[in-house]
């Protein structure tokens, strides 16, 4: 007797281990779960959750992965296929082109306008140097000796020629007038 108890005990908890839930919808529109049939006056019956729903189904991490990549070469796929509008046009898909093309796109926009600036500093640059150029005096001839001179900036002058013509130590050719230099 007292195994047929445990039997008995046993069997119960095995059926509402595997039991299921419906999902019951009456006239007035309230919804319901239960683990009983719907009645026959409800709107709509439907079973939510099976004996098989409570089953551990194991996935290898490989599967997983594999599933997942399946799930966005699908949604790539439906969003690149071609659509039709109301007038029955045939259009593009949704995506129609490289999904970083924006991306590059901006970047290339953002290179151009940064060689530009870069542009525009290089002529300030270019323009300053050649106004500090004009504005500063020329060199004035402070020491001179039978090969040459010395200007007040620290730069030698070679006599070349005829006593009016020098090279500076640059390698530019300069012109004495009076006790200043022009040099090209």
């Amino acid at each position: 007797m007292r195994t047929g108890a445990v039997f008995l005990v046993t069997a119960v908890l095995a059926a509402g281990a595997i039991a299921q839930v419906h999902k019951c919808v009456d006239a007035a529109g309230k919804i319901t779960f239960s683990d009983v049939l719907c009645p026959t006056t409800s709107k709509k019956a439907a079973r939510v959750l099976g004996a098989d729903a409570t089953d551990r189904r194991w996935e290898n991490e490989a599967f997983g992965r594999e599933r997942n990549m399946q799930s966005i070469e699908n949604a790539t796929r439906i969003l690149r296929e071609p659509t039709s509008d109301a007038l029955g046009d045939s259009g593009g898909g949704i995506i129609q082109s490289d999904p970083n093309e924006r991306i590059r796109a901006q970047d290339d926009r953002n290179m151009q306008r940064r060689l530009g600036e870069l542009e525009v500093d290089r002529q300030r640059r270019e323009e300053r140097a050649q106004a500090r150029a004009a504005a500063a005096p020329p060199p004035i001839a402070a020491n001179c000796d039978a090969a040459g001179c010395w200007d007040t900036l620290g730069n030698r002058y070679n006599r070349t020629g005829n006593g009016r013509n020098f090279w500076r130590q640059d390698g530019k050719f300069c012109r004495a007038a009076g006790n200043t230099f022009s040099c090209n």
